[in-house]
């Protein structure tokens, strides 16, 4: 896939995130990178002035109680989507018991990401955020980081492989433009009141050709792919001047990123046998199935939908239809 037509193909998969399409079933048993936490919030008496009406409600009807659910939620956690709701009335207080479903950050588990991650890469540690926005910001920083360290070690199996020479400068540039994300998009994160995260990665060790391309297809043809598709999403839908900047620059850099990923494929593909070609195949069937069934779970708040961008579930859904039915039947 020549680089033209891949932007071309991510830019008219922009338009899938606007039509109704069906809706994608999720398996979530025994699911490592999806798990249900439960949150308990007070609210006393008298309730803030933008709860009282959510808390009168809930107290009249009991199936009222979501929206007092949701809200909290919102204000607190980040998500906008409750999985269980209990509220107690007391003289003096309101107390609500949440459960709602989050992603684990268990990316050492196979957990889909948004770019490319390197081995070794385990659970985003970053401290407490001033809101959904930094959170969502610090982590995304922290991914960008991360995905200095994949594409420093692609470079080096490329480089000891004797992939083209072509390649091998590819993914040093690709480094190079990770760093720049993960300055661009901390300096985003620290200006809303997050602090940087630490990544810690272990030194990258030499992988055989077919590890390497395995490696290549779930974090490049599906991880990095997806990425550039959701970058140049919140490119287009970011209310915040500065971050829409930010992620128009990433777009650009990330589609380079997923061409290099299948050009990858490509030339890997020509150099394995039969049976190294099908595990490749289906590892990439099975990174596209773990994206399937995590991607629109986490409900993100509204002002991270609103002023970063990020698509909501129903969009994330209907992108990743057309992202698997165009780019990876």
């Amino acid at each position: 896939m020549k680089l033209r037509r891949l932007r071309a193909t991510l830019q008219s998969l922009l338009l899938a995130g606007l039509p109704a399409v069906g809706v994608i079933a999720c398996d979530l048993d025994d699911d490592p990178c999806i798990e249900r936490r439960t949150t308990t919030v007070v609210v006393s008496e008298p309730p803030p002035a933008r709860l009282a009406l959510l808390v009168a409600a809930c107290q009249a009807d009991p199936d009222q109680c979501w929206a007092l659910c949701n809200q909290i939620l919102s204000e607190t956690i980040g998500y906008t989507q409750a999985a269980t709701c209990q509220v107690k009335h007391y003289p003096t207080v309101h107390e609500a018991v949440i459960g709602y479903d989050a992603d684990t950050g268990d990316y050492e588990a196979g957990c889909p990401v948004p770019g490319r991650r390197p081995p070794g890469l385990g659970r985003f540690r970053g401290a407490s955020a001033r809101g959904p926005a930094a959170a969502w910001l610090s982590s995304a920083a922290w991914l960008e980081a991360a995905s200095v360290h994949a594409f420093v070690a692609l470079a080096r199996d490329l480089s000891a492989h004797g992939a083209p020479a072509a390649l091998r400068r590819a993914a040093v540039r690709a480094a190079h433009e990770e760093a720049c994300h993960a300055a661009a998009v901390g300096a985003l994160a620290a200006a809303a009141g997050a602090a940087p995260a630490p990544v810690d990665v272990p030194p990258p060790r030499r992988r055989s050709l077919v590890a390497m391309a395995i490696e290549n297809a779930t974090e490049g043809c599906v991880g990095e792919t997806w990425a550039a598709l959701i970058a140049h999403w919140q490119a287009q839908h970011a209310a915040d001047p500065a971050a829409r900047a930010v992620l128009a620059a990433i777009a650009d850099d990330e589609t380079g990123h997923a061409e290099l990923a299948w050009a990858t494929n490509r030339w890997a593909e020509r150099r394995l046998d039969a049976r190294g070609r099908a595990r490749v195949a289906a590892a990439r069937r099975r990174a596209v199935a773990r994206l399937e069934a995590n991607v629109g779970r986490a409900v993100p708040a509204g002002e991270v939908v609103h002023r970063l961008g990020v698509p909501d579930r129903g969009a994330a859904r209907r992108l990743f239809a057309e992202a698997r039915a165009r780019l990876w039947a």
